[in-house]
């Protein structure tokens, strides 16, 4: 998944609820979506963090598929939580974006509507 604090900033007792939100609806729908103001990785990506990387455009899975994502959130008082998530049934065309997700995954996103 991609940081969803990275774009609104540290919301304090909400911490971590827009990247739930964002993660429950990505793993439901099968997609990853494109990092936010992504334009060049930092060096240490292609050497030592091969593994974490930011996402340069999104992709959409198999309807079958599942998929999994993770959300922590650091609130403040030492209120830590994190969460797993995986995708359960398929998509249901209620939930469904009026655009196309493919168009979305491909373009580069300065920023996102929440």
């Amino acid at each position: 998944m991609t940081s969803f604090k990275s774009i609104v900033g540290h919301t304090k007792a909400a911490a971590g609820i827009g990247a739930f939100i964002k993660a429950v609806l990505s793993v439901h729908r099968r997609v990853l979506p494109p990092t936010a103001g992504y334009d060049e990785p930092n060096p240490v990506f292609g050497e030592d963090a091969r593994i974490l990387y930011p996402v340069k455009y999104g992709k959409l899975f198999a309807p079958d598929r599942v998929v999994r994502a993770g959300v922590s959130a650091m609130g403040f008082g030492g209120i830590n939580s994190h969460v797993t998530l995986e995708s359960g049934d398929e998509p249901v065309g209620g939930l469904a974006p009026t655009l196309d997700e493919r168009a979305l995954l491909v373009s580069a996103q300065d920023s996102e509507l929440f």
